[in-house]
C-alpha cells in the first residue's frame, strides 16, 4: 500500500457511513452512525490496535453501542476483548470513545466455535509467522467471541435508521457477515470482497460457493462496497470480482471433471485463472475436497 492510499482519517462512504483504513493488515474498519450511538464493524488484531481504534472512534462524539465481527479471523476479532472491557466499566485512555454499558457484540452463529476450537493452532501459527515479539502481543489477547449470534439475518434499530446483518452464504469463511444499511447504497462486505489484491482463499474458505453467495450483493441497490481490506469498490469493480471468483470455481470444477490431479491443477490451468496461480493453491485444495 502506498502512503498516498492510506486513509488517515475517517472517510465518508455514504450518509452516516464511514471507513478508516489502517496500515496494519491494510484493514478497513467500518462505522455506521446512529441517532445517538455507533455501530462498529470489526475490532482489529490485538489490544494495542483496539486501543488505537477506540481513540480514533472518539472523533464521532458518541458511544459505541454495537460491534459486529465480519468473520472469525484474528485481524478482525482480537480487539473484541477491549470493547467488552470498556462496556463493563474498565477504565480506558482519556481520549478514547465511550463504549455503552449495554454494548452488543454480534457475529455469525458459527464464529464462536471456530475461534475457540482453533485457539491453540491459531496462536501457534501467529507466533511462528510473525515472531515472538508480535506473538506476545497476540498472546495477551483473551479470545472474546460474540454473544449475539446471527443464523441468516438480523435487523438492528440504530434509532434513526436500520441495519441488516446478513449471512449471505459461505465464501471467505463459513461465518461471514455483511452489514447493509437500510437507507444507504453502502455495503460493508468484510473479506467476501477484497480491495487489496486477489481474494484470500484460506483453508477455511469455500471457493465453489463463494460467487453464488455474494452475487446478490451486486445485483441490488448497493453502489459502494467496503471490503475488509484495501480500496473501496465501485459496483463495476465488485461485479468484476464476483465474476472472477465464479471463474475460479468453474475452472476447478472442469479440472476435477477431466481427472486432473489436485497437484497438477494449478499448472494445468495456468492460462485460465483470473488471478495469479500462486494465490489459488488453497482454492484448488478446498475445491477438490468439496468435489470428493
Amino acid at each position: 500500500m502506498r502512503d498516498s492510499e492510506l486513509v488517515v482519517a475517517w472517510q465518508a462512504v455514504g450518509d452516516g457511513c464511514f471507513r478508516r483504513r489502517y496500515r496494519a493488515f491494510d484493514l478497513n474498519i467500518g462505522v455506521v452512525r446512529g441517532s445517538d450511538s455507533l455501530l462498529v464493524l470489526d475490532t482489529r488484531a490485538d489490544l494495542r490496535e483496539a486501543d488505537e481504534l477506540l481513540d480514533d472512534l472518539a472523533y464521532f462524539g458518541r458511544p459505541v453501542r454495537w460491534v459486529v465481527n465480519s468473520h472469525w479471523h484474528f485481524d478482525h476479532v482480537f480487539g473484541n476483548q477491549r470493547f467488552v472491557e470498556r462496556a463493563a466499566g474498565m477504565p480506558g485512555r482519556a481520549r478514547s470513545a465511550e463504549v455503552s454499558p449495554d454494548m452488543e457484540l454480534w457475529g455469525h452463529v458459527e464464529l464462536p466455535s471456530m475461534l475457540l476450537d482453533n485457539e491453540v493452532a491459531l496462536r501457534s501459527t501467529l507466533r511462528e509467522f510473525y515472531g515472538d515479539e508480535r506473538g506476545e502481543e497476540f498472546d495477551r489477547v483473551v479470545l472474546t467471541p460474540p454473544g449475539h449470534l446471527v443464523v441468516d439475518r438480523n435487523h438492528l434499530d440504530l434509532g434513526d435508521r436500520g441495519v441488516e446483518l446478513a449471512h449471505v452464504g459461505r465464501g471467505h469463511t463459513g461465518n461471514d457477515l455483511v452489514v447493509m444499511v437500510d437507507d444507504s447504497t453502502v455495503v460493508f462486505a468484510g473479506d467476501l470482497l477484497e480491495g487489496a489484491g486477489p481474494p484470500a482463499y484460506g483453508d477455511d474458505s469455500y471457493p465453489l460457493e463463494w460467487a453464488d453467495s455474494i452475487r446478490a450483493l451486486v445485483g441490488g441497490a448497493a453502489r459502494t462496497f467496503v471490503p475488509g481490506h484495501g480500496d473501496v469498490l465501485s459496483l463495476s469493480a465488485a461485479r468484476a470480482q464476483v465474476d472472477a471468483i465464479a471463474t475460479v470455481a468453474k475452472v476447478i470444477r472442469a479440472l476435477h471433471a477431466t481427472g486432473v490431479s489436485v497437484d497438477a491443477a494449478l499448472d494445468e490451468a495456468i492460462d485460465s485463472w483470473p488471478y495469479p496461480a500462486a494465490t489459488l493453491a488453497e482454492a484448488v485444495n478446498r475445491g477438490y475436497q468439496a468435489l470428493g
